[in-house]
């Protein structure tokens, strides 16, 4: 349901039920991701980061939520953390 009110621009709507849902059972990756790309969405870049971080842990070899790391920190200036992700992203990419 989250993604969908994301889907159609409703992120306040979108970031209450996805931190409802990861408050209310065990979150997963796909919540977390979700609730990154909401509050990117609305320019909440710190908890962006945030947010993927806690998706990293539950799936530590996404290549993608590296690359939406990469792109985060980067919004916050943090340009040598956003090159880590994108370094870690095509080596990865690369291997596969």
């Amino acid at each position: 349901m989250g993604s969908i009110y994301n889907e159609i621009g409703e992120y306040k709507d979108a970031e209450n039920i996805l931190n409802a849902a990861i408050n209310c059972t065990t979150p997963t990756m796909n919540m977390y991701y979700q609730l990154a790309l909401t509050y990117g969405n609305q320019g909440k870049y710190m908890s962006t980061v945030l947010a993927f971080q806690e998706a990293l842990n539950l799936k530590s070899n996404d290549l993608e939520i590296k690359y939406q790391l990469g792109i985060a920190y980067m919004e916050l200036y943090n340009y040598n953390v956003a090159a880590q992700y994108f370094e870690e992203y095509v080596t990865q990419n690369n291997q596969d």
